[in-house]
């Protein structure tokens, strides 16, 4: 696993992610964490993986994952296939970005609901960030190379160009 534990909203620290008892095709959203000082205590309807299929489990769950489908985000069986449960971590950013670089989507938070929901990438919002219990750097930053292979080639080469451009903003940035 890439990303395990609670997911935290940085908008709202008092608030994870949680099911809320959601039942397949229900939305998740924001509920108190239930140790908000410890992001790494498993916790019911509190805990996630960001795993090597690419997808959000719901661990303490029989076989649910998170699914991004029609701006909001479900509980759903996982299917093992990515698309709607295809999700990725931008360690820099904090942001769970939502299906492919082109779709550019990424987990976001209705403010007066507080139900998840995904909306266009904004790296300045605040209510997309968030800080999951514990995060491999290594697999997150490497994220072409570990894991079941991604599905959708244009999404490789675009995960590609994303990691050269980054690489020249870090270096320019050096040089200055």
């Amino acid at each position: 696993f890439w990303l395990l534990l609670k997911i935290q909203s940085v908008a709202f620290p008092s608030l994870c992610v949680d099911t809320l008892g959601a039942n397949h095709n229900e939305p998740v959203g924001l509920y108190s964490c239930k140790s908000p000082y410890n992001l790494t205590k498993i916790e019911y309807r509190q805990t996630f993986t960001l795993r090597k299929h690419r997808d959000i489990a719901v661990e303490l769950s029989d076989n649910d994952c998170l699914d991004a489908n029609h701006g909001r985000v479900l509980v759903y069986p996982c299917k093992f296939y990515q698309e709607h449960q295809y999700f990725r971590y931008d360690i820099d950013t904090m942001q769970i970005i939502c299906g492919t670089v082109r779709e550019n989507l990424c987990m976001d938070v209705d403010e007066s609901s507080k139900i998840i929901i995904t909306s266009t990438c904004d790296r300045k919002k605040k209510t997309q960030k968030w800080q999951w219990g514990f995060v491999n750097e290594t697999m997150v930053r490497n994220w072409i190379e570990f894991g079941k292979e991604i599905l959708d080639y244009q999404e490789i080469v675009d995960l590609r160009n994303l990691k050269k451009n980054r690489k020249k903003k870090k270096t320019t940035r050096q040089e200055i």
